[in-house]
């Protein structure tokens, strides 16, 4: 079975380009790539590195638009239906400043503590290869330390030049 090459359009305009799916048939569109990859019509990796040029491309459109996004969504209050989708004005961060408050300044900064002890012993568990006894200072007591067990997952980096 020969693979097909994914065709670079080029469009009159951008808006072409983004005309081609819509919320309706985003999932049908996705459902669709899958099954051409899987039943192996279509090179994945070509497929991967086109949806990595697509998600840099959207996530700088997406900011480089958002006052006027935000001009025009207030135009229609702070719900309503647009191209089939549901639009919604909703808060999308919210942050709350606990530094004023001295319990909770303690508690931040016995836990910053904690971590970077935390952080200095996984840093030595790394170099444990293997196992040995050692007496814990606190308790007085002999205890076993063991390296670490590391899991990895591997997959494909894609950086878009």
């Amino acid at each position: 079975m020969s693979r097909e090459t994914i065709q670079v359009i080029q469009p009159s305009n951008p808006l072409e380009v983004l005309n081609l799916i819509d919320a309706k048939s985003c999932e049908q569109f996705a459902h669709d790539m899958a099954a051409l990859v899987r039943e192996g019509h279509v090179d994945p990796i070509q497929v991967r590195v086109l949806i990595s040029a697509w998600e840099k491309a959207f996530k700088s459109l997406k900011t480089a638009i958002e006052a006027e996004v935000a001009r025009e969504a207030a135009k229609h209050g702070k719900t309503f239906d647009f191209m089939g989708a549901k639009c919604e004005w909703v808060p999308t961060y919210t942050a709350y400043d606990y530094s004023r408050d001295v319990t909770w300044s303690n508690f931040k900064d016995a836990v910053e503590k904690a971590t970077a002890k935390q952080k200095e012993r996984e840093a030595f568990l790394k170099t444990v290869k293997e196992p040995f006894t050692q007496l814990d200072e606190p308790t007085g007591e002999l205890i076993t330390v063991t390296p670490p067990i590391k899991t990895q997952t591997e997959g494909l980096k894609i950086t878009i030049k």
